[in-house]
């Protein structure tokens, strides 16, 4: 639930969290995204880049450049390799050779040659163990509008999750184009619902923030813990 925004739990303080939840609905909000091309986007341009399957929920791939925009489409292909993966090591959990082996060859085929050079994504992995009480309907709903939310922020180019396990554990996973993108993404009222509904109805949860890099030259890929840049640097 909600690994696309990036805030971290324990620091929302400014809420009360023995409020009522707001019956929150998705619908589209007027973000202004700088490489978005005017008017409506043309169906060949949607993705669905997440298990929702309705168009507000889908990328908009004229949002992107174009090595990002055949990366996204790279990751349609996204899926856990490990029935364990709510508790594996992230890099072991999912077909990620396969992923940039397949951005690879799309590569290899438009001979782009901004897509030589070495790409860098912010990856959010939220690992939890739901409690057996949980609202789940209710969560699902409030994932829903959350996701709109990130989806009209930008950069969101997977969410990914899994069932829980049976003994409540669960993974779900985001990978933004930047840092930037997933922070404008978990700034509306569905992310704040979202939050609080974590903290009522799950007895864990744990955030990863990591950098996925990729080079296609070598065809490889790694994962690290993400550091920000030190305030002031460029």
């Amino acid at each position: 639930m909600a690994p696309y925004l990036d805030s971290d739990l324990d620091t929302i303080h400014d809420f009360d969290h023995d409020a009522p939840i707001q019956n929150l609905k998705p619908g589209k909000q007027s973000i202004d995204v700088d490489t978005k091309v005017p008017g409506p986007p043309s169906k060949l341009l949607l993705l669905q880049a997440s298990p929702y399957t309705t168009p507000e929920h889908f990328l908009d791939l004229s949002t992107l450049t174009l090595p990002l925009q055949l990366f996204a489409k790279s990751l349609v292909h996204m899926q856990a390799v490990r029935s364990d993966y709510a508790t594996a090591p992230y890099s072991e959990a999912f077909n990620w050779q396969s992923i940039v082996d397949a951005y690879s060859s799309i590569a290899d085929d438009d001979r782009i040659e901004s897509m030589l050079q070495p790409l860098h994504f912010f990856v959010i992995v939220f690992r939890s163990r739901i409690n057996p009480d949980a609202d789940r309907t209710l969560l699902g709903q409030l994932d829903s509008v959350a996701h709109v939310e990130a989806v009209d922020g930008g950069g969101l180019l997977k969410y990914w999750f899994g069932t829980p396990d049976e003994n409540g554990r669960n993974l779900a996973t985001c990978i933004w184009r930047n840092r930037e993108d997933a922070r404008r993404g978990g700034g509306g009222p569905g992310h704040i619902a979202a939050i609080m509904a974590a903290r009522r109805m799950y007895n864990e949860w744990f955030v990863e923030r990591l950098k996925l890099s990729i080079d296609l030259r070598t065809r490889s890929w790694s994962f690290s813990e993400w550091k920000d840049a030190p305030e002031g640097s460029t």
